[in-house]
Formats: structure tokens, C-alpha cells, sequence
């Protein structure tokens, strides 16, 4: 088989079923919404392999312009946003829940803006915006994950 999307599929079969395995271990209520979620992924993992091999059989098989992405966007687009949120994710049992997400999406924004922009020039505006939304949301995170469902979070030593 040629078609990259059945590969594709299989994959995500493979990763729902394995994901789906670890769930197993959790309790009942708490692991609902992940199992409804990986049954999800598997039913569009297998509707991607089901249209795949329909549509070589039906011979509407066309192949698809591939763009090669350049170094530039690779670094810009996954690289980096991949290596904050790892690097985060490990900060966070220091820093705290909270401050970690602030934080990440103060970087993501930062990112997303050179990546627009094509250099690095936030303006007070900007960083207004940026301050504004991000506490915004962190004080979202806070109010559903701690107050609302009253979920464990990391904490850092200044106590959120």
C-alpha cells in the first residue's frame, strides 16, 4: 500500500489502543472523559484506514502535492514550541502549575509574534494584551482546575 494515510491511521489505532491500556488503571469516574476520548480517536483512526483503502479501490487514489517544509518553519512551527512546552512540563513540578502556564503562553505568544512579524517587536500595546490575556487565562485555569473540580496541581513554593 502506497497511501500514507492508511499508515496514518494504523498509527493512530495503535496509539489510542496503547493510551486506552493505560487508562484502564484509573478510577472509574475520573477516567470517563479519557476513555470517550481515545474511543473517538480510535473510530477516526479506523475511518482513515476504511476511506484510505476505499478510495484506492474505487481508483480515486490522487496524489496529493506534497510541500516540502524548510528548516526555518520546522524550527519556528514545531521545534521550538515542542522544546518550551518539555521544558516547562519538567519546570512545573518547581515552579508550580499556574506560573508554568503563564509562562508557556507568554512564550507561545512571544513565538507566534516573530513568526507573524518575522523579528522580534512587541509593543506596550502588545505586552499589554499579552499580560491581560494571559493572566486571564490562568485565572480560568485556576477557577476550574482548583476551585471548581478542586483537582491536585503541582505547586511551586510560593503556593499556586
Amino acid at each position: 500500500m502506497k497511501n500514507k494515510d492508511v499508515f496514518f491511521g494504523i498509527g493512530v489505532i495503535l496509539l489510542s489502543c496503547l493510551f486506552y491500556s493505560q487508562v484502564l488503571t484509573l478510577p472509574k469516574g475520573p477516567a470517563e472523559f479519557p476513555r470517550a476520548l481515545l474511543v473517538l480517536m480510535l473510530i477516526s483512526g479506523v475511518g482513515i484506514v476504511v476511506r484510505a483503502i476505499w478510495r484506492q479501490r474505487k481508483g480515486k487514489d490522487e496524489e496529493r502535492e506534497e510541500e516540502s517544509v524548510s528548516l526555518k518553519e520546522f524550527v519556528f512551527n514545531a521545534l521550538i514550541p515542542s522544546s518550551i512546552l518539555i521544558v516547562l512540563c519538567i519546570l512545573m513540578m518547581f515552579i508550580g502549575f499556574y506560573i508554568g502556564c503563564f509562562l508557556l503562553f507568554i512564550l507561545i505568544f512571544i513565538l507566534q509574534d516573530v513568526i507573524i512579524k518575522g523579528k522580534f517587536a512587541l509593543k506596550k500595546k502588545d505586552v499589554v494584551k499579552l499580560l491581560v490575556s494571559t493572566l486571564g487565562v490562568t485565572v480560568f485555569l485556576y477557577l476550574c482546575f482548583s476551585v471548581l473540580l478542586k483537582l491536585p496541581v503541582p505547586m511551586g513554593p510560593w503556593g499556586f
